[in-house]
């Protein structure tokens, strides 16, 4: 789906941790030459594909290749992962 970014488990942890993540090139959505910068400023749902399990994370936008983290402070988790 063109408004879903998946993230790996080290960017899950990262996320949960409250941090931004840096995104691969294949996880950037809307891909092509059609994707303006107006298309990447929209809010993107995050979720974590686990044991064949979507768990959905939250919501998003991007900067670059940049995950902006909008998780509250009182919702992050320590250093588990």
């Amino acid at each position: 789906n063109k408004n879903v970014i998946t993230l790996d488990d080290k960017q899950c942890g990262e996320w949960l941790q409250g941090k931004e993540v840096e995104l691969r090139e294949e996880q950037i959505v809307p891909k092509g030459d059609d994707a303006t910068e107006s298309d990447r400023a929209k809010v993107f749902i995050v979720k974590h594909n686990a044991h064949g399990r979507d768990d959905f994370m939250g919501a998003s936008k991007l900067r670059g290749n940049i995950l902006l983290n909008c998780v509250p402070k009182e919702r992050r988790v320590g250093a588990l992962f």
